[in-house]
């Protein structure tokens, strides 16, 4: 095992009263700041740990102890360390747990810790820290746990607080222009209203230092207490109609119709451009249709003012 440096190590504490905590000027005591521990240079267990990072990369860390290795160079050798190649063998499975495939990366055992990249996105991964020797043999020293990695694209899951029932629907359909009766802007302004009520209810009423959800007349009450006050943010509703056998696509991901055809889908809208593109295909392959969305986004929030 390499020698490793600890950072941050903490300084000898300096207790309040204490001669090292009195200032050559002032003679006033300087408070004393706990700064823990320090991280032990290992914790005498052998494993593997995987953790996910991102939808393409994983990151690995481990130890060997003492014991294990020296079990491993009783029975295969005492220069086995030298002369096999340490090596992460990484495993996809399939929803049974059973490993589909598998290729190892080649590491070096001293660093005990890797970045991994899968060659797509998503799956579910663990890892295998082993000697490889020079005939192919691989000589398992610890298995990692289990990850799944996330796709990268838009969730095909929809909170079922936040599907727009059928009525819903129609009458967004109709203010587009897409139904019979139109809408005046007023009562489609008090319909978006509603949802966003419910939506502020389940998502953003949390208190600032616990962190637990709040009902909103608590909510209300811990914002008035800071006195006069403004919260607004948006997000952003897709809408839209095909025939009922087209196959519809928003940015790519398949988009399930209602049995009249209709679709909605609602997403998160942070500051900056978002490509929005929406693609049909007639039920026998034939036609296609494109509509390409974009939306940007700016929020200020300027200096407070008293005037």
């Amino acid at each position: 095992m390499s020698e490793k440096t600890v950072l941050n190590a903490p300084e000898t504490p300096i207790y309040p009263g204490s001669s090292q905590s009195r200032s050559a000027a002032g003679e006033h005591p300087s408070p004393w700041v706990d700064r823990g521990a320090p991280l032990p240079e290992s914790y005498g267990e052998t494993r593997i740990v995987l953790l996910p990072r991102d939808p393409r990369w994983m990151f690995t860390y481990w130890e060997i102890t003492e014991q294990t290795a020296r079990e491993i160079k009783q029975y295969h050798g005492e220069d086995i360390f030298l002369h096999a190649q340490a090596t992460l063998r990484m495993h996809e499975v399939n929803e049974n747990m059973d490993s589909i495939r598998w290729r190892d990366v080649a590491v070096a055992m001293d660093s005990q810790n890797w970045y991994l990249c899968a060659d797509q996105e998503g799956g579910q991964w663990f890892v295998e820290l082993g000697l490889k020797t020079a005939d192919g043999k691989f000589i398992l020293l610890a298995k990692s746990n289990l990850v799944r990695l996330p796709t990268g694209r838009v969730s095909d899951r929809l909170d079922e607080k936040w599907v727009s029932i059928k009525e819903e629907i129609e009458k967004v359909m109709e203010a587009s222009g897409g139904g019979k009766v139109g809408m005046g802007s007023l009562e489609l302004a008090r319909m978006l209203s509603q949802r966003w009520e419910m939506i502020s209810q389940i998502s953003s009423w949390k208190s600032a230092l616990s962190g637990k959800p709040l009902s909103a007349p608590d909510f209300i009450q811990k914002m008035q207490e800071k006195g006069f006050w403004l919260e607004a943010d948006c997000e952003l509703v897709l809408y839209g109609a095909s025939e009922k056998d087209a196959t519809v696509t928003v940015a790519g991901k398949p988009v399930e119709l209602f049995p009249d055809g209709t679709f909605s889908l609602r997403f998160a809208l942070p500051d900056g451009t978002v490509e929005l593109p929406v693609r049909a295909v007639s039920g026998d392959k034939t036609e296609e249709r494109w509509v390409k969305i974009s939306v940007e986004r700016r929020t200020e929030k300027p200096a407070l003012s008293n005037q």
